[in-house]
């Protein structure tokens, strides 16, 4: 059935084809070469299928793969690569409808814009395991104490200043009355103290700015006024 097609198949010469179809001969012969129309057969031209592939190929014409790269402003080995990773296909005459070339393209950017969100994501998760590996090196170099660890320490300290400061007025006079002044002054530093620490506690457990100690925070000496001590005559300081 085909050779009998091919028989009835109308041929004509180069001359009478490209004078029809508006071409020039060298257009000719390269869409021939390049299997967009058929064959060239003792410089005679089947006139039907060669007129009707040329309309085709006009409407939507094929690429070379080195054409379809400069279309793209890419390389040809780039087009390869999209060819054999199926964004692209070859047609039987080895070339590449120019709609393929478009829609493929277009299908790569949007995996591509795909595989990079994918590759954030990544990222972060790496970026936050890589700082809790640091954190835990700090931690264990003791440049890092969990919070816990502090407050309680904290807490230490100011039991110690109390405990260290509730027998101060008898370390220091056997005066009832200068000791229950002495005993009033520290209670009000240590009043002081616990206020500051609970400030500071604060401040480390929301990770708030340092306190800044201010232009009234210098305790200055114990009590509004330093009382005027005298010995008795068992040698005891009075005021």
């Amino acid at each position: 059935m085909a050779k009998a097609v091919e028989q009835e198949q109308t041929w004509v010469s180069i001359a009478e084809f490209i004078q029809i179809a508006g071409c020039s001969e060298l257009e000719l012969r390269n869409l021939s070469r390049k299997n967009i129309l058929p064959k060239i057969v003792d410089e005679r031209v089947a006139f039907v299928p060669s007129l009707q592939r040329l309309i085709a190929h006009l409407r939507e014409p094929d690429l070379s793969q080195t054409e379809a790269a400069g279309i793209l402003q890419v390389t040809p080995a780039w087009i390869r690569q999209m060819i054999n990773q199926g964004y692209m296909t070859l047609k039987s005459n080895g070339l590449i409808a120019s709609k393929d070339v478009s829609a493929g393209y277009i299908r790569y950017l949007k995996d591509e814009k795909r595989q990079q969100a994918r590759s954030a994501g990544v990222n972060k998760v790496t970026a936050a395991r890589a700082a809790e590996i640091e954190l835990r090196i700090a931690m264990k170099q003791r440049e890092l104490i969990p919070l816990e660890d502090a407050m309680l320490a904290f807490s230490d300290l100011c039991g110690f200043c109390r405990q260290s400061m509730d027998g101060l007025a008898a370390r220091i006079t056997r005066d009832l009355a200068l000791r229950k002044l002495i005993q009033k002054e520290a209670n009000a530093v240590l009043q002081e103290i616990s206020t500051r620490s609970s400030e500071c506690a604060r401040a480390m457990a929301t990770g708030g700015d340092a306190l800044e100690a201010g232009d009234g925070d210098d305790p200055g000496p114990v009590g509004s006024e330093e009382p005027h001590l005298s010995q008795d005559s068992r040698g005891a300081r009075t005021a």
